[in-house]
């Protein structure tokens, strides 16, 4: 497993700027430290913001959560959601915020694709039952983190990116590794541990390219990160699919995957459909 200590990556990533956490998400995260956290104090803090209660209330309403009626209050939201869920969803707002204010030109569909992977492994974790939907799907939105902060700070690292896309290597970010001396997975698990997501979704974030972690070989791997990493590895492969992506990754990752998600190749392709038939009509 990959050891960050090992890579000294404290000390690499000090010349990497990864954007502070905002203020407002502060103030949240301070309230969620009390014994009995305020869903006013919630709903007055992040209502103050017109953009982002139009973004969640846009989320809350897709049809991932399937909800009957249309939602129009942010209260209402946060009541349904948890605080926790909401916290995740405001972190993913903020940080693309962030990045977009950063002048950051992202990789080609880079948010788009984001989204899709967030909802498939949202709709994945439910009908499989192995991880939270809401965990697997703020891991969709935040697994790939690193490649906007690594893109802003190097100016070839959308070349070496999509070189790294087309070869059959043995380690996918081993050409991240050679050129930077790191990689977008470790990038991604600071980014998320300084914006204060879960432990277990930012362990998912350094482990999802982690081919011996997918084959389980590790011991005392933790099931419900591990189950997270599973999902996305299907999210993520589904999601390319519409693009025709080169997913050399996917054919390693495959027999592993299905073993210990428990699904037979026709329980893998009727969930295919499904899943594209998702993204075909828009719904992600």
């Amino acid at each position: 497993m990959l050891k960050l200590e090992d890579r000294a990556a404290e000390d690499i990533l000090g010349a990497i700027k990864i954007p502070p956490k905002p203020a407002i998400l502060v103030k949240i995260y301070g309230e969620l430290e009390k014994r009995e956290p305020s869903l006013d104090f919630f709903t007055e803090t992040i209502g103050s913001d017109a953009n982002i209660t139009s973004a969640i209330l846009r989320i809350i309403n897709s049809s991932f959560y399937g909800l009957r009626s249309e939602i129009n209050s942010l209260h209402h939201a946060i009541s349904l959601l948890g605080l926790i869920h909401i916290k995740n969803l405001l972190a993913t707002i903020l940080f693309r915020r962030a990045m977009e204010k950063e002048g950051f030109t992202p990789v080609p569909r880079y948010w788009d694709n984001a989204t899709d992977i967030a909802q498939l492994s949202g709709y994945l974790a439910r009908q499989l039952g192995t991880a939270p939907p809401d965990q697997a799907y703020t891991v969709g939105l935040f697994f790939d983190c690193g490649i906007p902060v690594m893109a802003q700070h190097y100016d070839n690292f959308k070349q070496i990116l999509a070189q790294q896309n087309q070869e059959q290597l043995k380690f996918y970010t081993q050409l991240e590794d050679q050129h930077f001396e790191t990689n977008h997975s470790i990038v991604g698990y600071y980014v998320t541990r300084a914006w204060g997501l879960p432990e277990v979704l930012s362990e998912a974030c350094l482990l999802h390219h982690d081919i011996d972690y997918v084959k389980n070989e590790y011991d005392g791997a933790d099931p419900s990160c591990r189950n997270l990493v599973l999902i996305l590895k299907i999210a993520e492969h589904i999601a390319g699919i519409p693009r025709n992506d080169a997913d050399y990754e996917w054919q390693r990752y495959k027999p592993h995957v299905l073993r210990d998600l428990g699904l037979s190749e026709t329980d893998f392709d009727d969930l295919e459909k499904d899943m594209l038939a998702i993204l075909k009509n828009g719904d992600s």
